[in-house]
């Protein structure tokens, strides 16, 4: 090897001493703030996903509703049987979304204009007033059209209705 001897290089870098390398930057939070910090945005977390399951198993007669309405939606006709099982399928979903005493005694106007109140958007009590009883006992008795209309009412009310719980 080639000895250099102490001339060789620049003279001022001779008692030149390299700093250490620093330690790695740990990810964890350094001060009790931090933990604190953490915990309380996991535990809101932890909240808002039980809140929102809770939620989810509440509208559970909405979703299964829907479900069942949902065929009867693309029907043009009024020969389908189980139309006349709408009615029923309303105050099944009304039940479920409230008191059962509140619900079961209603009647015709009262039962319309009630559905009216918990859904501010359907006009059961206003255009479509006595159609949910006539389709009740044949739904031949309908046009297509106001048919057409009672089953989207229907949808609406039970998609966007305001219950004990909401």
């Amino acid at each position: 090897m080639y000895d250099f001897g102490p001339e060789w290089g620049n003279s001022k870098l001779t008692y030149f001493i390299e700093t250490a390398i620093p330690t790695e930057i740990s990810w964890w939070p350094q001060g009790d703030g931090w933990l604190v910090i953490s915990a309380f945005v996991i535990v809101c977390l932890c909240n808002s996903s039980v809140n929102a399951y809770r939620r989810y198993q509440r509208n559970r007669y909405r979703r299964d509703a829907l479900t069942w309405l949902q065929p009867l939606l693309s029907v043009n006709d009024n020969s389908n049987q189980r139309l006349v099982e709408v009615p029923t399928l309303l105050r099944k979903t009304a039940i479920a979304a409230s008191c059962r005493n509140e619900v079961i005694g209603l009647h015709g106007r009262a039962w319309e204009q009630w559905l009216d109140q918990r859904c501010p958007d359907c006009t059961f009590s206003g255009d479509m007033s006595g159609l949910l009883h006539q389709l009740a006992y044949g739904p031949n008795q309908l046009t297509s059209s106001q048919l057409q209309q009672l089953l989207l009412q229907v949808q609406l009310w039970i998609q966007k209705h305001r219950n004990d719980h909401d």
